[in-house]
């Protein structure tokens, strides 16, 4: 075997089960002294540039930091990208589309909460995302904007809730694989939607999720994952946490962070998907 292959199996190894630990409020936000010195400069060089009043907050300017482990040139850098790719893509407004065709094709549900506080994003991807139909109908880069569109939901549900004074900072994430196919979900030109959305959330949203749950992993998904494994930031490969098909072990696991009624039925829960309630 080869030391790329080691190592990428290495890797998928040692976060394989539940060795995730959630980052609190207290420690996400927790910065110091001269953290807190390298935040004031970040936020005086890129004040004058930020186009939306919650940017100027320091919990929202922190978070660039973060991801470039306090290197302010990084994270100037990284934040002006953002903003560019933003206002190229038209993210302010990605709300008002149309999007009554993915929301039946491709669903995804808004409505719960983990027990602290956090916002999810529930989606049962294996048995209802058909990666491939998105393909052949030339609708791939569409289905790129519809994911681009429930991460954004997702930070600005955080954003809502800090505006009511709650202290959360991350969303969660839970994904069912039962049903993964390779045909639909892996064929050779589905891959480079795995591959944007990837690039897409290092750059744009590294550091928004506490934990991204992954259920029912069957081999072929497996393949998947350990493809993209590799191309993953330190701080996204610590927010995995994958789980086999064994729901009575992996129900039990998402009950010591959700509580039943934020759950959907197919995972567990009481939480009717088809009568969702969230709004933005």
């Amino acid at each position: 075997m080869c030391k790329k292959t080691t190592l990428i199996l290495t890797t998928l190894a040692c976060v394989y089960i539940t060795g995730v630990i959630s980052v609190s409020f207290e420690e996400d936000t927790r910065l110091t002294a001269n953290q807190a010195k390298i935040l004031t400069e970040f936020r005086n060089r890129v004040l004058p540039i930020l186009p939306h009043k919650y940017m100027e907050e320091n919990i929202y300017l922190v978070r660039w930091l973060r991801a470039r482990q306090f290197d302010i040139d990084g994270a100037e850098k990284m934040l002006l990208k953002d903003l560019k790719w933003r206002a190229d893509n038209n993210l302010d407004t990605i709300d008002d589309e149309d999007w009554k065709v993915f929301e039946l094709e491709y669903p995804v549900n808004q409505d719960g909460l983990d027990k602290q506080g956090r916002p999810l994003v529930q989606l049962n991807f294996g048995s209802e995302w058909n990666i491939r139909r998105a393909s052949v109908t030339g609708r791939l880069s569409r289905l790129a904007r519809w994911t681009y569109k429930y991460l954004e939901n997702g930070t600005r549900r955080v954003r809502k809730l800090q505006s009511e004074g709650k202290n959360v900072t991350q969303f969660s994430v839970i994904i069912g694989m039962d049903g993964f196919n390779p045909v639909i979900h892996t064929c050779v030109r589905c891959m480079s939607y795995y591959f944007t959305l990837v690039d897409v959330f290092e750059e744009h949203y590294n550091g928004h999720i506490d934990k991204v749950h992954t259920l029912d992993l069957l081999e072929p998904a497996r393949v998947l994952i350990r493809i993209l494994l590799p191309l993953l930031s330190v701080n996204t490969r610590e927010a995995l946490v994958f789980w086999g098909t064994r729901q009575k072990e992996w129900k039990a696991g998402l009950s010591k962070d959700i509580d039943e009624n934020q759950l959907l039925q197919s995972y567990g829960g009481t939480l009717d998907a088809d009568n969702t309630t969230f709004t933005i």
